[in-house]
């Protein structure tokens, strides 16, 4: 015996919105007696069941368009930001070790020789803020510091980077887990070589795009009148304007969308070449 709730199901899958009218009083006419369901309810039962269905296929929309944006945005970023901070991270370490070994009589040019060495190594945008909150190598006059140890809070938000890094890192293997788990089937492998090609490209985008983005932003700058005189300097003992890090932060954003779309799509070509007949296409 086919029931109301039968009825609805198959009439939410695959009837059209405009003939609800029709189909419930033609449904009360020859069941209404039987069942003892009233026309009003039928209709609402119907427009509920349609509902339903619609519902469910919106949402199938919205989670495929957040798990799109997830993997073309959010991972590509987040891998930036991770390689960015955990790198960050080892230079301010590697720093703090080096600068431990000098020997207490050492000369503050020594000093300053080695913190120019490691602040060179600092990735942008990361370098660019470092040198926008201390423009010199020298140490601060008056500060009575030794050549041999280094600024404990400098050193804090150095190992901060460097969990908040790894953590962003956690969250990029979880992203990527989650695409390939969910791959079609007997499509695992390429979605892993996607997945690597993507993180690889994010990570080479976002280093050139942060690089990108603070001599354009050094040089919106400038003309803007915001690094005045010092323009002309070389760059190491600039005072970086806001528009270095601004821009550095953007370019690597945006370098490293484009370096995930690229390592993807290489990654994707060189999987349907070594696997004849396996790949997507």
């Amino acid at each position: 015996m086919v029931t109301l709730a039968d009825w609805i199901y198959e009439g939410g899958a695959k009837m059209h919105l405009g003939g609800l009218e029709s189909i419930a009083k033609a449904y009360t006419k020859k069941h209404d007696t039987l069942y003892g369901y009233t026309e009003e309810f039928q209709k609402k039962g119907i427009r509920s069941g349609i509902l339903a269905q619609a519902t469910a296929d919106t949402g199938k929309i919205y989670i495929a368009v957040l798990e799109d944006g997830t993997r073309v945005v959010i991972s590509p970023a987040l891998a930036w930001a991770a390689s960015l901070l955990a790198e960050s991270s080892d230079v301010r370490l590697e720093y703090i070790a080096k600068a431990a070994a000098l020997p207490p009589d050492a000369s503050d040019a020594v000093r300053s020789a080695l913190k120019e060495t490691y602040r060179l190594k600092t990735p942008q945008p990361m370098r660019a803020i470092v040198q926008r909150a201390r423009p010199s190598t020298a140490r601060p006059p008056g500060s009575g510091g030794r050549v041999n140890v280094t600024n404990p809070k400098w050193n804090a938000a150095g190992r901060s980077l460097g969990r908040i890094g790894n953590a962003a890192a956690g969250a990029v293997v979880a992203i990527e887990v989650y695409n390939i788990y969910t791959a079609p089937e007997g499509r695992t492998l390429e979605y892993t070589a996607g997945a690597s090609g993507r993180f690889l490209g994010a990570v080479a985008g976002g280093r050139a795009g942060a690089w990108a983005g603070v001599k354009v932003g050094a040089l919106l700058a400038a003309g803007a009148g915001q690094a005045g005189p010092q323009a002309a300097v070389p760059e190491e003992l600039v005072t970086v304007p806001v528009g270095s890090i601004i821009g550095g932060f953007i370019g690597g954003v945006g370098g490293a969308i484009g370096g995930a779309y690229v390592g993807g799509a290489l990654a994707d070509e060189t999987y349907i070449l070594v696997t004849p007949g396996e790949g997507r296409f």
